[in-house]
């Protein structure tokens, strides 16, 4: 476990002493022959990591709190299965909320290598950890969808009269192109307008934009759409102050204040408008 004065995730280490490009200097311990997979990784690394920091700064992402929340995490609210440590019901709640703070980054960090190189031994850990929380929020997530949607049984040999599904239970499943349709939550547009400025709500006899966006939104059939409307609005600028700093989180209250299921893949590639969405709301300014 790190001390707070141990922790310092600084990009300019120097030459690092070996002579390596950029001053990358911090060589994870692996195989002594990497696969050409692994080199190329490699490459990716020192290309990637550089701004993969920048933006975590320009977001304001608390780095050191990052690694030592994901250290708490891990030493006290997993548990080991095989050779994997899994998260306790606590620990799923911590890695739900630490996973909110780097869904945006997922894809960068994904496409860094277990065999560096990195600047320090400090950004190294941070990659680390932010391997392991998107791994575990993933496996949680899989975890679900098993349990939504349990794996066909095998085709029984007699044919049986088909079961009468309980009225009190959803029809549908909520995938990314379809939202629940039966225990979705109850909508509350009181509450989603506070998050857009007041010019756009109608103020002063202006245009009533949040009126319009939610009449269209509710006309959409799938999740995938709805998803695509909280992308533009994130990436737009009719949000006020309250905007979470990440899409992940957005989009999970855009659909719960909806009156929708949110769905489990959260990450804002996924959604990005297609030109049908683009025509429907032309009129956002």
């Amino acid at each position: 476990m790190h001390n707070d004065e141990d922790i310092n995730l600084n990009l300019n280490p120097g030459d690092g002493g070996d002579g390596s490009p950029g001053g990358y200097y911090f060589f994870p311990a692996g195989p002594v022959d990497l696969t050409a997979a692994d080199v190329a990784a490699q490459h990716r690394t020192m290309k990637l990591v550089p701004s993969l920091m920048d933006r975590l700064a320009n977001d304001s992402v608390d780095m050191n709190y990052i690694i030592k929340a994901y250290q708490l995490v891990r030493d006290n609210h997993t548990s080991q299965k095989g050779k994997r440590r899994v998260p306790t019901d606590k620990g799923r709640e911590l890695i739900i909320a630490l996973y909110d703070k780097i869904a945006d980054y997922r894809d960068d960090v994904l496409q860094t290598s277990d065999y560096g190189p990195y600047p320090s031994r400090e950004v190294y850990d941070l990659r680390c950890a932010m391997v392991d929380i998107i791994r575990m929020y993933d496996e949680y997530c899989a975890g679900i969808r098993d349990l939504i949607v349990p794996p066909m049984p095998q085709q029984a040999t007699t044919t049986l009269a088909p079961a009468t599904p309980p009225t009190a239970m959803p029809t549908e499943i909520a995938t990314p192109d379809k939202p629940v349709t039966g225990n979705d939550p109850a909508p509350d547009l009181e509450e989603l307008g506070q998050y857009f400025k007041g010019p756009y709500r109608g103020y002063g006899g202006l245009r009533d934009y949040f009126t319009e966006i939610i009449d269209d939104t509710m006309k959409l059939s799938t999740a995938k759409e709805v998803g695509m409307v909280a992308h533009l609005l994130f990436h737009g600028n009719m949000l006020n102050n309250k905007k979470p700093r990440t899409f992940s989180k957005w989009i999970r209250i855009f659909f719960k204040l909806l009156g929708k299921t949110p769905p489990t893949d959260t990450h804002k590639n996924k959604y990005k408008p297609d030109e049908g969405i683009r025509r429907t709301f032309a009129y956002l300014p």
